[in-house]
């Protein structure tokens, strides 16, 4: 896999049926969409709240960007590598 691949949310749709399903549920139950823009957290260190959670595995930068378009987040600037999204936490965000 090269830099680009690892890095597209079209990796999302190789990810098995049973992870997809995980991931957004982890997605719906832990962000909540709002209206400015979360400065602090991207993708990349999104995913690695999740694979670090319970229930939680490896996924690249791309499959979760992937995830977070399947849950409706909207990237702020899609051009960059890392995307930031209008979220908070439903859980307090100690970091």
């Amino acid at each position: 896999m090269n830099e680009r691949d690892v890095n597209s949310p079209e990796e999302f749709t190789n990810m098995t049926s049973e992870d997809k399903q995980k991931l957004c549920s982890w997605i719906r139950s832990n962000l909540v969409k709002i209206k400015t823009v979360n400065q602090s957290r991207t993708s990349y260190g999104l995913k690695h709240i999740f694979e670090h959670s319970e229930n939680g595995f490896y996924t690249t930068n791309g499959q979760f960007k992937g995830a977070m378009l399947e849950c409706g987040f909207e990237p702020y600037e899609p051009d960059e590598i890392n995307w930031k999204f209008c979220f908070c936490f439903t859980f307090g965000d100690s970091t």
